[in-house]
């Protein structure tokens, strides 16, 4: 009997398992034929009382509303998966796989048995969706479930971020059960050595062990952006983005530095001032973005670290001054979201606008060319231009948040797309946003990698008739032997452009210092050829 003959029956108990969780009674389903026939309304539905933590958190009267009872559903499947892994231990070549993996008990150590239901509901507010996911755990948080942290706390980025912030993230990290959890996982797998040694280990002489440190590991973050109008940058796709000022702020972390960066502290060129320990990362670096002076400062006595782009900015963060937590988009972007929560994501109209300049940047390069791209124009801006104006529907920016409670994890949003569940509207929603973004992101991309690798190419054939002028000492103005120069056994392959595999145009004789021997049919060229 070959393997598939022996795991089949037991593939096809676990489907017909998981199928009849799903069935429901002939009556009920010809019962909402014959209504709909009639076009009669439903009746009242009665819930169960254990169902209703999940209903209280949600929309009852949006456009979409669903709640399932899962209690028991994963340890059913995680069931007949080892029934499945008991089949192959039976055959030779998965004899190995260790006897102490039990899918059942693997999925209890993740926590995954605590969520008992899930609900989710779509409320339309007109500008946008307000989505609600409602996971019932009964407030137990073991396992995965433990890295969001504990209860929802208030929010730390809108109290420090300034009023004008486009762009906000926050979130909790605790691993304090990871330790635990990495043991007893370990252990099923046959490691349980391994992992104590991975534990046990520092990164530095003296320090903690991974160990202690998860053990201790429970931060909070947050990072913003704020685009700025006064200054602006050039993108690859040669439109003009305005100037970016970053922050981040890591709440109980300042332990971190005093466990391993204080050492650098000297070579760093540490200084204090205010309290503060303020760490130069480096030299004033100018990026496309702008002038980028990275600092890290160390607030001991709140147990704080800050990353800042400028210096300069961070007093800005700690004053008085107007803050997002009271800007009026903010607030009204914030509408029906949890005052206080374990993760956060605000992105303002502003940069709505920013995210999608690509896009509309790619729709009018693809109507100008006769390419691929350019073959399929039309398609591509009936695609995107909905999108683009869909993105930047609402006037104050969108939200997203989880928040732990008493009964379970709440995710709560403000955002363009209903949730309907897995429903054919959002599959293509999803797909065509998706296949959007890749398709003018790698038009565009595409065409500045092409770019650049054939101003690489000019480069090389520049330094191959150099090499070759110095090897035979000849003149600026020399004839040029290409066969010694490209090909094989030669100095280089003689490349072409990648844009098409066209021929480079080649002078005849050695050039002067600062020309270019080699030149693109398309006018790729280097900006600075100086000293070639």
């Amino acid at each position: 009997m070959n393997k598939l003959t022996k795991i089949t029956p037991v593939i096809l108990t676990g489907l017909l398992a998981l199928n009849s969780c799903e069935e429901k009674p002939a009556a009920e389903i010809n019962d909402s034929e014959q209504r709909i026939k009639e076009n009669t309304p439903a009746q009242q539905v009665d819930f169960s009382p254990q169902l209703a933590p999940v209903i209280s958190q949600l929309d009852t009267q949006g456009e979409y509303f669903s709640i399932t009872n899962t209690d028991g559903d994963l340890e059913k499947f995680c069931k007949f998966l080892d029934d499945f892994v008991q089949t192959l231990r039976q055959e030779e070549e998965f004899s190995d796989i260790s006897s102490q993996v039990i899918l059942v008990e693997v999925m209890k150590e993740l926590g995954l048995d605590n969520i008992t239901a899930k609900g989710q509901s779509s409320l339309n507010k007109g500008d946008y969706y307000h989505n609600r996911t409602f996971y019932q755990t009964n407030g137990k948080r073991t396992g995965l479930l433990s890295l969001m942290g504990g209860g929802a706390t208030p929010y730390i980025g809108p109290s420090f971020a300034p009023a004008g912030t486009d762009l906000l993230v926050e979130f909790e990290i605790n691993f304090k059960q990871t330790k635990d959890l990495y043991q007893k996982l370990a252990k099923r797998m046959g490691m349980a050595e391994e992992a104590q040694m991975t534990l046990n280990q520092s990164l530095t002489q003296g320090a903690m062990n991974l160990g202690d440190i998860l053990g201790k590991f429970n931060i909070r973050v947050a990072m913003m952006l704020d685009l700025q109008a006064d200054s602006s940058w050039t993108g690859p796709d040669g439109t003009e983005y305005p100037g970016v000022e970053m922050a981040m702020r890591i709440d109980n972390a300042a332990w971190l530095w005093q466990e391993y960066g204080t050492d650098y502290e000297a070579m760093m060129m540490a200084e204090e001032k205010d309290g503060l320990k303020i760490i130069n990362m480096g030299e004033s670096t100018d990026t496309p973005m702008g002038e980028i002076t990275p600092s890290l400062i160390v607030d001991i006595k709140n147990d704080r670290l800050w990353l800042v782009s400028d210096i300069a900015q961070l007093e800005k963060y700690r004053d008085d001054s107007p803050k997002l937590a009271s800007s009026e988009n903010y607030l009204a972007a914030m509408d029906g979201i949890p005052a206080k929560g374990n993760a956060l994501v605000y992105i303002s109209h502003d940069f709505c606008q920013q995210l999608t300049m690509p896009l509309v940047s790619a729709i009018e390069s693809s109507l100008s060319t006769n390419d691929y791209v350019g073959t399929y124009a039309s398609t591509t801006e009936s695609l995107l231009a909905p999108l683009v104006q869909w993105f930047n529907k609402s006037p104050h920016g969108y939200t997203w948040a989880l928040a732990n409670n008493s009964d379970g994890v709440l995710i709560a949003a403000n955002s363009p797309m209903a949730s309907k569940g897995v429903s054919v509207t959002n599959g293509i929603m999803a797909s065509t946003l998706t296949t959007s973004v890749l398709f003018t992101g790698a038009s565009t991309y595409k065409d500045e990698a092409n770019k650049a690798t054939c101003e690489l190419n000019q480069e090389q054939m520049q330094k191959a008739i150099r090499s070759w002028q110095n090897i035979y000492d000849k003149p600026i103005g020399a004839p040029v032997d290409r066969d010694e120069i490209f090909g094989l056994n030669a100095i280089m392959d003689l490349p072409t452009c990648p844009v098409d595999n066209t021929a480079y145009i080649l002078l005849d004789t050695i050039p002067e210092v600062g020309t270019c021997y080699a030149t693109c049919p398309h006018g790729h060229a280097p900006e600075n050829t100086e000293g070639w």
